[in-house]
This record gives structure tokens, sequence and C-alpha cells, in this order.
């Protein structure tokens, strides 16, 4: 596949105003990119309806509701869903769904769709992505590859995201529609990349936050690469996720596995750390990182040495950066 730069695509960057009212902060994307939104919000309709059966039997009913997306029964269903997150990423999602004149219940639901399809078969074996870094001229640099294929439609609705919170800033490559974060670069400071982890065996937790959603949270509070980390790693996540981190420093290099309801954290000890998704295929397990492991339930694991589990969503071990770098 030819590599084309975004620029050469006539598409300018969209800006969100951290500091404006969340219900505010999506208006002018949401007019701008009204039309690109409906069409992917129609291929994500068309998904929960051929496989809904793939979604969590929680969700079954609201992927269902979803397909009939001017329903005030949908409407009201999500908006309670919704209420279980008690986020600014909600009202976001509201007010981004009113300015493109497209049903609340369908940008939901979109914005859900990275965990919805985490705990299908045959969802999670076409989502295999890697990331690489390594050092150059004594910096970090982080290179991913996105095969996240769900719909296969995404691909075309990539959109640069700049959000601003005074002068300070981070850059976002995501999809049209996802208030959420998948890749981010905040310049001078950190780059992450979200990658899929595996979810098979692992619970859905539903009360909690969707993976996108708590990188972009991390994001938000700018800071340090180790505050970063701190950050992500505050809370359980809906689904699970692996987050390839560079700083600024040859060390600032780490992979946090986030299984849902534990973390665990892989660092930088070869010339290059490589995170792969070779765990969908057993032909291919052996590429796989040699110090992952699975655990009772089947979980596949990066250890390192600060793994870390949670009681009802709150730190009850020591912290990943250990004393490595400042908050």
């Amino acid at each position: 596949m030819p590599l084309v730069n975004y620029r050469h695509l006539g598409r300018p960057e969209a800006h969100i105003d951290l500091r404006a009212p969340p219900a505010e902060r999506w208006r002018a994307f949401g007019r701008d990119y009204a039309d690109e939104l409906h069409s992917l919000l129609r291929d994500i309709v068309v998904l929960s309806e051929e496989h809904f059966q793939g979604i969590p039997r929680l969700f079954q009913p609201l992927a269902r509701a979803a397909a009939h997306g001017t329903s005030r029964v949908a409407g009201r269903a999500f908006a309670a869903v919704a209420g279980w997150y008690g986020s600014e990423y909600i009202a976001e999602i509201k007010g981004l769904a009113a300015a493109a004149d497209a049903p609340f219940s369908q940008v939901f639901l979109a914005n859900l769709i990275y965990d919805l399809t985490q705990f299908s078969d045959r969802w999670a074996d076409a989502c295999a992505c890697s990331s690489f870094s390594c050092n150059v001229r004594g910096r970090p640099v982080l290179a991913r590859n996105m095969d996240w294929c769900w719909p296969d439609s995404v691909g075309r609705h990539t959109v640069l995201v700049r959000f601003h919170h005074g002068r300070k800033s981070y850059l976002s490559i995501g999809v049209v529609g996802l208030v959420g974060v998948l890749t981010a670069m905040h310049k001078g400071h950190l780059a992450v990349a979200l990658n899929q982890a595996p979810a098979q065996r692992l619970p859905f937790n539903a009360m909690q936050w969707p993976a996108l959603h708590r990188l972009r949270a991390a994001c938000d509070g700018f800071g340090t690469f180790g505050g970063f980390v701190r950050r992500l790693t505050a809370c359980q996540t809906m689904s699970p996720f692996f987050a390839h981190i560079v700083g600024v420093r040859p060390e600032e290099q780490l992979v946090v596995g986030g299984m849902g309801r534990e973390f665990a954290v892989r660092r930088k000890t070869a010339k290059a750390l490589v995170q792969t998704n070779h765990f969908v295929d057993d032909d291919l397990e052996h590429l796989n990182p040699p110090d992952e492991f699975v655990d009772a339930d089947g979980g596949r694991w990066t250890p390192g040495p600060a793994t870390r589990r949670y009681s009802d969503g709150y730190v009850s071990c020591r912290d990943p950066c250990a004393n490595r770098w400042p908050s």
C-alpha cells in the first residue's frame, strides 16, 4: 500500500478548544464533516446489524436500536448507558451529533466500536496493529501500522485533530466522529499509539470508560511522560488495550498493557521495543515478544517490574514509573 502525505489530501487539521464547554467543542467539526460522519455511521449500523451477536449481550439491544437512530427509545436507552461513564466526553458526543444532525445513539455507538468489536471472534482476528520504537540520533521514534478494519471504510475517514488548552496542544490521528484518541503526539513531550489487546477470555467491563476515552483523558492532562503513564493507568477500562508510549529521552519507551482491570508495563531492553498482535493466529505466536505469557484465565500479558491490580477502580500497588520520571 503506497504511503500518502496527509497534507497532499488537502484536508485541514480540525481544532478542538478544551477550554470551551464540552457540548460546544465539536460544533464546527460536526458541521464541516457532517457528510463524512453520516457515511461512516451508515457503515457502522450495517456492521452492527449483520454481526450484532458478536457484541457483548448487554449492548446487543442498543446496537439494534441504533439501527433506527431516529427512535426516541434508542435515544433514551443510549443516554442512560452513556450516563454510566460520567464523562464530559459524552457531552462532546451529544454536541457533535447535534451539529452534524446525526442520531446521538449512532454517534455514541461509533465511539464504542473499538471496545465492542474486541469481544467478537469474527472481528478481533482482523484488527492486528503493530508498533515499533527505537532511538534515532539519541531521541525516541515511534512508528505504527493501523490495520483496524471494522468497518472496512474506517481508513477513508482518517482525520487530524489538534486539541488545544491555551498555548498547549497535542495532535491526534483519529477517525471522524470518534472523540477519543487512537494515536497522538504532544510535541516536546511524548507520542502514543493504541493497539489491540487480546480480549476473548477477559471480562467486559461495561461500567468502565471506553479505551479510546481513557487514552484521550491521559492526553488532555498534558504534562510529562511519567505523568501521562500514571494518568493512563489510573482507572479500569471497558476493554483491554496496548499503549506504546515514547518520551523525549532514550530510556522513555514502554508498552502499557491494560487488561481492563489490571495493567502491566514492558520497557525497552534491546535496540527496539516492538508490540505485535500475533496472538490472533497460533501459527504466528512465536513472533510475539518473548516475555509475554498466558495467565490462568487464558489472557496474554506483557509483564514488567510493575504489574498492578485494581480494586474498585483504584490503584492498589506501586507506580509503574517507579521513581524514574517526574510527574
